[in-house]
């Protein structure tokens, strides 16, 4: 059997997903903020934008939307347990109808524990049972192409799936892989290991906050899994990192450079830290 690949996740992003009610009911018709840091700004249609608040709820009709770069969110539904932390420059909403999560652009994790949620991008439609990063972003997918919408999505423990916005592709994924989807494509891409250690690790929107993930435990059982597979010689890294926020991968970088060990944090632009790593790798997709 040939060995996997794992890709070396410098910034990645996360999701982490609640629990439905013991009824079977979906408690995600609400979310109340919990903590906030530096520019959150809370939306409704018929009275002007301020500053959020703990204690603002969002049901449908409002939103949360993040400032700039250290501009972090959490938020808890209904249940007291599933949570949605989201990143700078992030827009997050309900919709009122539907409870799914919208999320149109930014980055948000979202931790489930005894239910399933549902996430809505531009590119995606995702069902998960469990914690993950998801990210909405803008992409030049050509040199003075029109920008496209993509959708980046690592999950951290459990299992999910995933589909076009269409329904006619599905894949499922386990923790520790990740899948990067471009608005429009038909077809589904494909499903990539990701070093969760290195993610945990760098991670601000996951370290950022009071309080621990309440999924932390189930997170490490697969950093560990991942570990013993890298000893055993299942999984080898690829050699390419996930640096910042976007679509963009780096050659590892060698050991005796350290300086180009960027912060490989999801919050932190990839325009940010370009100068402190080599150059794109030029057969990346």
């Amino acid at each position: 059997m040939n060995p996997s690949s794992l890709m070396l996740a410098g910034a990645l992003f996360v999701v982490a997903m609640s629990s439905r009610a013991a009824e079977g009911q979906a408690p995600w018709h609400s979310a109340t903020a919990r903590e906030l840091h530096k520019v959150v700004r809370f939306e409704k249609p018929d009275a002007p934008d301020r500053p959020a608040r703990v204690g603002d709820m969002i049901q449908g009709v409002e939103r949360f939307t993040t400032g700039s770069s250290g501009s972090l969110a959490e938020l808890e539904f209904d249940d007291k347990i599933t949570v949605a932390r989201l990143g700078s420059e992030t827009q997050f909403s309900i919709d009122p109808v539907t409870q799914r999560i919208k999320l149109p652009k930014g980055l948000t994790v979202l931790s489930v524990h005894n239910g399933e949620i549902f996430c809505e991008t531009c590119a995606l439609s995702i069902a998960q049972k469990s914690t993950a990063i998801v990210e909405s972003f803008d992409v030049a997918t050509k040199r003075n192409a029109p920008l496209r919408c993509a959708t980046k999505y690592i999950l951290l423990e459990g299992h999910a799936t995933v589909s076009t916005p269409d329904g006619k592709r599905h894949k499922t994924l386990k923790g520790g892989q990740m899948i990067l989807q471009l608005e429009g494509d038909p077809n589904l891409g494909p499903i990539q290991d990701v070093d969760l250690k290195q993610v945990l690790k760098e991670s601000r929107i996951i370290t950022g906050f009071a309080t621990q993930l309440a999924s932390m435990p189930k997170i490490q059982e697969v950093v560990q899994q991942q570990q013993k597979e890298l000893w055993q010689g299942v999984l080898q890294h690829t050699g390419f990192a996930v640096a910042g926020r976007g679509r963009d991968r780096y050659l590892e970088p060698p050991p005796n450079r350290v300086d180009w060990e960027a912060p490989y944090d999801p919050d932190v632009p990839a325009a940010a830290i370009i100068d402190r790593l080599p150059d794109p790798c030029p057969t990346c997709p």
